[in-house]
Formats: C-alpha cells, sequence, structure tokens
C-alpha cells in the first residue's frame, strides 16, 4: 500500500496492547501510534517503544517519546 499511495502510513491510536503493534510493523507500517490511554499495561509501552527501534520505525506517542 505504501509503495501505492507514495506516503508513510501510520497505525495505533485504537489499539490496546502490543501484540496488535507488532503485526502491523511486521506487515510495513512506518509509524507505531500508541496512545496512553488506550494501553491496558504499561509494559506494552516500553515494548513498543523497543520495537519502533528495532525496526527503525517512528513512534508519535508522547509518552514514548519522553521515556526514548
Amino acid at each position: 500500500l505504501r509503495e501505492k499511495v507514495n506516503m508513510k502510513i501510520g497505525y495505533g491510536e485504537s489499539m490496546r496492547n502490543y501484540f496488535a503493534f507488532e503485526t502491523y510493523a511486521e506487515k510495513g507500517v512506518d509509524h507505531l501510534m500508541p496512545l496512553v490511554g488506550r494501553m491496558s499495561k504499561m509494559d506494552d509501552l516500553i515494548k513498543i517503544r523497543d520495537l519502533a527501534r528495532k525496526n527503525g520505525l517512528r513512534n508519535w506517542s508522547v509518552f514514548l517519546t519522553l521515556i526514548m
């Protein structure tokens, strides 16, 4: 999809756990965007931060930006 629309793709505002982010990172999104108020566990936010680092993805969570 990214190649067809020639723009970066972000995902995650409505997700509530790490596993959804892992799947979309594997599928090729460019930005992981977890919302602190929607996540079920703080540990998942740390995992998402680490996933973004590992895969060279951007992360738009204000919380994760502060702890990165």
